[in-house]
């Protein structure tokens, strides 16, 4: 915008938020946070232009009010004192909220979204892979189905080749953040940290750019959901009756029970699902795989088993590069699976992004609005793809100045 431009906006009374430029790929930090759980990502690496450039281009996109929500206190884990209003902050873990933006469910009856969390995890036994992220690959092989695995950057710091893996084998890689902190807790320099390194590392270990991400444990509310969306990743939900409870209940025979019971209870059933699973340790992974062999055993099921972007019909699975293929998602041998894309109805950004009246808070000027028709992986990729340079109230002005 020029200076003429400037004037003419205060003269007139304009209150003008412009749209900073984005950076024209994502970088390398000059350090990597340590690869620890147990604590948040620390100041010093709040600093990186990865993450200072982001969360300027955040602030220029993003309604004040909606980054001014409080923060809520951490305890530990999954538990935090919530203090903002949660109804109207649409804060998940009261009552499952979900905004537009949300994905909760697969669109087509039958469709069944298939989630695991925490990857990857690599647990050897005698040189074998034993209940762990590759075993569970491994048996998603001989089923021929695919999966969406949202992957935590400290794990896969540990872990590069479970990452490597599991995409040899064609599954969907999602950003599950860097040290699985709630992410209501954090603040917004924090929370984008989470996102951007993760992205880093993950780019660094495959080339791809991640769009599609979970919050942990749920923990979102209207903020994050903003920070998140303008940078554009798409968070994928899930509705509490298809939570395996796999990581809450205790890693023994009644917990393996409990877990059984709930998960093979979705066999079959018609209603779309996208469920929550784990394989962060050897008790969630192996329940994991206890389920895709009661699959085998049934002779496959009616439900088509599918990686979230699949069962959207979005081909767009990562910010760098689109994947055509539809991959078989029916276990029945011979198929013989409902028809569960005859009435799917094939997601756009925009449909996923959130509309310009959802309180997500980012400008309307700066939804993402088209589909990348790329089919290849591009190395200089923007993360924050598809978001318009300029901000509406600019357009209006620089209207103003060829009158």
């Amino acid at each position: 915008m020029s200076s003429i431009s400037t004037v003419l906006a205060i003269v007139l009374g304009l209150q003008v938020r412009l749209s900073i430029a984005q950076p024209p790929a994502i970088t390398m930090p000059a350090a990597w946070p340590p690869a620890d759980e147990t604590v948040m990502i620390a100041d010093q690496y709040l600093q990186d232009p990865l993450v200072t450039n982001a969360l300027a281009y955040v602030q220029s996109v993003v309604d004040p009010s909606i980054l001014g929500i409080l923060p809520s206190t951490y305890n530990n884990l999954a538990n935090v004192t919530y203090h903002a209003d949660a109804t109207e902050t649409c804060y998940w873990p009261r009552g499952g909220c979900t905004r537009a933006s949300d994905i909760e469910y697969c669109p087509s009856n039958y469709q069944w979204g298939l989630t695991y969390d925490d990857a990857p995890s690599i647990n050897l036994v005698n040189g074998t892979n034993y209940n762990d992220t590759i075993a569970l690959v491994n048996l998603l092989g001989e089923l021929d189905i695919k999966a969406t695995f949202f992957v935590v950057g400290t794990q896969a710091w540990y872990f590069p080749t479970g990452v490597q893996a599991i995409l040899n084998e064609d599954h969907h890689l999602a950003s599950h953040t860097w040290s699985h902190h709630p992410m209501t807790s954090l603040t917004n320099g924090q929370a984008i940290a989470e996102l951007m390194y993760t992205q880093a590392l993950l780019y660094n270990t495959t080339g791809l750019l991640m769009r599609y991400w979970r919050a942990p444990y749920g923990d979102i509310d209207d903020r994050i959901r903003a920070i998140a969306s303008a940078l554009g990743f798409v968070h994928v939900a899930w509705n509490a009756t298809f939570d395996s409870f796999d990581s809450d209940v205790a890693a023994n025979a009644a917990g393996y029970t409990t877990v059984m019971s709930r998960v093979t209870s979705w066999l079959n059933q018609r209603a779309p699902l996208i469920s929550l699973q784990h394989t962060l340790n050897q008790f969630e992974s192996g329940t994991s795989a206890s389920v895709l062999r009661q699959i085998q055993n049934e002779g496959g099921i009616q439900n088509s088993i599918m990686t979230i972007p699949q069962c959207l019909g979005d081909q767009m699975w990562y910010k760098n590069k689109n994947i055509t293929k539809i991959f078989n998602s029916c276990t029945i041998p011979g198929g013989g699976c409902p028809d569960t894309f005859a009435n799917t109805k094939t997601i756009t950004n925009s449909t996923i992004a959130s509309n310009t009246s959802s309180p997500t808070g980012v400008a309307p000027g700066n939804i993402i609005s088209t589909t990348s028709t790329s089919s290849t992986t591009t190395s200089d990729a923007s993360p924050w793809n598809g978001f318009s340079l300029v901000s509406i109230p600019t357009i209006l002005i620089l209207s103003i100045l060829n009158l």
